[in-house]
């Protein structure tokens, strides 16, 4: 019997050692992993700044801290801050992180956007098949709000849910005059009787600074923001459609807009119970709707709506 107990007792030494070797030979390599990640963004020309890199959570989880980490384009296109970056994982699930960020602001396009949030956890998994989601909702964050979007005010939605996902699955087959697929999106969100569900994904080359060059670069390689289906349903209306966009020489937004109003509200209620305003309501009825986007105009059936203002001086 005391034989058997010290057999036992050795087998679950023995495991406990091998358990322990295999955490901080995989912590100490996500580690590692995260400082490189870091280091082939600045080499890309981002601006990269961030403090202490440790690795801790022995023995339940494996987790990567970066302290005060900023990261963002060298121009004003996009800048994320951050306290504290928690990465949180598992010896067992080494393609599966969970993201929390502790004192965020992120802003984009000269900070035509701005989104803050005292806590924000993302779900970040890569499939076997090359392909990576990122996927955020309302129920992992505290002190989340959208301070502005596109230049406009705007209404923090109550319930939402954001996921990107990027990799070969994204790069679908180059067709007509447009680049492949980099990056595919999906967007849920609703607040107090108004609802949007929009999916869509972006061509061409990355973006990787809010500049002329890149831009013009973008849009003359291809490059395509789509939303391949929008539902935004209020009360009594719902707006929905399709929508495609890139720019023109003079970086003005160029694209169209198939849409279908039903119900009793106009795009401008509508748009107002979601918190934007628009330069002249559009007074445009139940039925379809067809928005076009060049010339530096927003036309709505044929009616210039409003004047368009470059994304880049």
């Amino acid at each position: 019997m005391i034989k058997q107990i010290q057999l036992l007792a050795g087998i679950l030494f023995l495991a406990i050692l091998a358990y322990a070797g295999i955490w901080y030979t995989v912590a100490f390599q996500a580690e590692k992993d995260v400082a490189a990640l870091l280091s082939s963004w600045r080499n890309q020309g981002l601006k990269v700044e961030h403090g202490k890199i440790e690795h801790g959570g022995f023995p339940y989880r494996i987790t990567v801290g970066v302290k005060n980490l900023s990261v963002g384009t060298r121009a004003s296109g996009l800048r994320v801050d951050t306290k504290n970056l928690q990465l949180i994982s598992h010896v067992w699930t080494p393609q599966h992180w969970l993201v929390e960020a502790s004192g965020l602001v992120a802003t984009a396009a000269k900070g035509s956007t701005q989104i803050t949030s005292n806590t924000l956890i993302a779900s970040y998994r890569v499939h076997d098949d090359g392909t990576t989601l990122v996927a955020f909702d309302n129920t992992a964050t505290q002190g989340f709000s959208i301070i502005k979007l596109f230049g406009m005010d705007t209404v923090t939605p109550e319930k939402w849910q954001f996921f990107l996902r990027f990799g070969e699955d994204a790069n679908k087959t180059q067709s007509g005059l447009y680049s492949a697929r980099s990056l595919s999106f999906k967007v849920t969100s609703s607040n107090e009787g108004l609802s949007l569900d929009m999916i869509g994904g972006i061509s061409g080359p990355t973006i990787r600074d809010w500049s002329k060059e890149y831009l013009i670069n973008w849009s003359f390689e291809g490059g395509l923001l789509e939303v391949d289906s929008a539902v935004l349903t209020a009360k009594d209306s719902q707006l929905k459609g399709n929508a495609s966009l890139t720019l023109d020489d003079n970086f003005m937004p160029l694209g169209s807009a198939s849409l279908n109003l039903t119900g009793n509200a106009t795009i401008s209620s509508i748009l107002e119970a979601m918190g934007l305003q628009t330069i002249t309501p559009l007074h445009t009825q139940n039925g379809p709707i067809s928005v076009m986007l060049q010339n530096g105009e927003l036309s709505v059936n044929g009616v210039t709506a409003l004047k368009l203002k470059p994304v880049i001086d």
